[in-house]
């Protein structure tokens, strides 16, 4: 499935290069920096490059890489899995063994899970921390007049501390489960022995995270996540009908109506004591408050690409569990012959949805992965061959250019990099090379770039904009003299820096050698 035929290795998404670019920097630099020295902004999990790092001292190329993460997010989609099914067998006890063997099947076969899992971004590193961190909060839930297990709530604090070095959503199910924790601990003999072994792994992680997010923006979230997020509990319906209908609908189990029916009825089919009740909605609650949590902030603005599913999937085997549960609980309680009808309707939801996506994910993943590789990488390679050591170069993409050419690099996002400053643009350093998507940028009047390669891709899948398919390395002219030259930009961002001047004869030389076959050297000027 990770093997693009006729073709490279690859990711599915930009921003995997961009966790690569910081785990590099991690094995090699001691830190998580953009560029060398510079406290890295927009490294919006904390954790996977710490996690990948080691990657980087066993290979020394760019496909084993992209081989060993992958491996790594398979093995990590793997332990998901069997914790998902270790989390319902631990709430039905052994009667519960083959709903158990369900759920980790479930979540192991899920197509966009194990695409997920290829993608070298952070996803199934939440996901099993996730379904880790419950597993361990039910072995050491806190009871009446007596004591949680204090090493499985050691351990789950830690995990849940990680959680939120994982995703910054993540804070919101780990809050929701140390609330639901305190609450529990008032029952038992001393409350404040009972919270804080799984409290202060949280708050230390939390302090740690903060910390680093201050120091290196300002702000107590990474510029990535400040930029993406657009607040609003008004429309948190609205994006949750999107989710179930245009998301999650693409995920099994959630494909079916069934499992979103057992889901919702599951708080209704709990019973015994508090103790009890709590310990089964556990799942449930920690894996709809981070879906939640992101919908709240994260809008799924282009619900068709993996780029917008994959905020939502690391929840899904917790909710697969928590349905799981459900289906099995209402086996127990209702009537022949639905029981019978339950046992069975739910398994063939399961493999039905499984078939019936496992077509389109592939093909979407190659497609993908083809996408980035035929621009993104096309144009890194080239510019690493093309530039020398101490270049800068600016761009609108910021993940597989910078890690493949290995030169300093503005983002005019301003993601991972400040902005320029646009009243002193000359305090930045002059750029070789600017790398431009026409679909979010264009040039200010009085702005001409040279157009030295121009690289797009069809069929376009990653997002839903065939626009976003194009993008184009440019340079500036000598028309004005040699001194460095003032670029203004217009768009998504606005933007001033300088450039310096490439001669016509430079230019030509740079048009010999074509990125790749889905590139064309000398363009055309772009701008007035």
């Amino acid at each position: 499935m990770a093997t693009i035929p006729a073709g490279a290795l690859g990711f599915p998404l930009d921003d995997a290069w961009i966790h690569m670019v910081y785990a590099r920097a991690v094995a090699f630099e001691g830190g998580l920096h953009y560029n060398p020295g510079e406290p890295g902004r927009g490294c919006t999990s904390l954790l996977w490059p710490l996690v990948v790092a080691p990657v980087f001292r066993l290979t020394g190329s760019a496909d084993g890489v992209v081989r060993a993460v992958q491996g790594l997010g398979a093995g990590l989609h793997a332990a998901a899995s069997a914790l998902a099914a270790l989390i319902v067998g631990s709430l039905l006890g052994p009667p519960g063994r083959r709903w158990a063997l369900l759920a980790g099947l479930t979540v192991a076969l899920c197509p966009p899970l194990l695409v997920a899992a290829l993608s070298g971004m952070e996803v199934t590193l939440t996901a099993a921390l996730l379904c880790g961190m419950v597993f361990l909060a039910l072995r050491a839930w806190p009871q009446a007049a007596a004591e949680p297990r204090a090493r499985n709530a050691w351990e789950a604090g830690l995990l849940a501390g990680l959680v939120c070095w994982a995703r910054p959503e993540g804070m919101a199910p780990v809050l929701l489960l140390l609330l639901l924790w305190s609450l529990a601990s008032l029952r038992t003999r001393s409350w404040l022995r009972s919270l804080l072994p799984f409290a202060l792994p949280v708050f230390a992680a939390l302090a740690v995270s903060t910390t680093r997010y201050l120091l290196a923006t300002g702000r107590l979230v990474t510029s990535t996540y400040h930029v993406k997020q657009e607040l609003s509990l008004l429309e948190l319906l609205p994006r949750l009908g999107t989710a179930m209908l245009a998301l999650l609908s693409r995920v099994p189990p959630f494909w079916g109506l069934i499992a979103w029916l057992a889901l919702l009825a599951l708080p209704f089919a709990t019973t015994g004591d508090a103790r009890q009740r709590g310990r089964l909605l556990l799942p449930w609650g920690t894996g709809l408050g981070f879906l939640l949590a992101n919908l709240a902030v994260m809008p799924p603005i282009d619900p068709g690409a993996f780029y917008h599913l994959r905020y939502l999937l690391p929840p899904v085997p917790l909710l697969t569990a928590a349905v799981t549960v459900a289906v099995a609980l209402f086996a127990r309680r209702l009537r022949a012959p639905f029981p019978f009808a339950l046992r069975f309707a739910f398994p063939a939801l399961c493999l039905a949805g499984i078939l019936a996506t496992a077509v389109p994910a592939v093909r979407g993943f190659h497609q993908d992965c083809r996408n980035i590789n035929e621009v993104q990488r096309a144009l890194g390679t080239w510019l690493g061959s093309v530039t020398r050591p101490g270049d800068w170069i600016a761009v609108t993409d910021a993940g597989a250019i910078r890690f493949f050419s290995g030169r300093a690099t503005i983002d005019l996002l301003g993601l991972n990099t400040p902005l320029p400053d646009a009243d002193q643009p000359a305090l930045a350093p002059p750029v070789s090379f600017l790398v431009l998507m026409p679909a979010w940028v264009q040039p200010a009047e009085g702005t001409r770039l040279h157009v030295v390669q121009a690289c797009s891709t069809s069929p376009y899948t990653v997002t839903s904009s065939p626009a976003m398919a194009l993008q184009g390395a440019m340079v500036c002219g000598d028309e004005a003299g040699p001194a460095p030259q003032l670029v203004r930009l217009r768009g998504v961002t606005d933007v001033s820096l300088t450039c310096r001047p490439w001669s016509r004869s430079e230019r030509e030389r740079l048009a010999l050698t074509p990125a790749a076959s889905t590139c064309t050297p000398e363009a055309g000027v772009w701008g007035s």
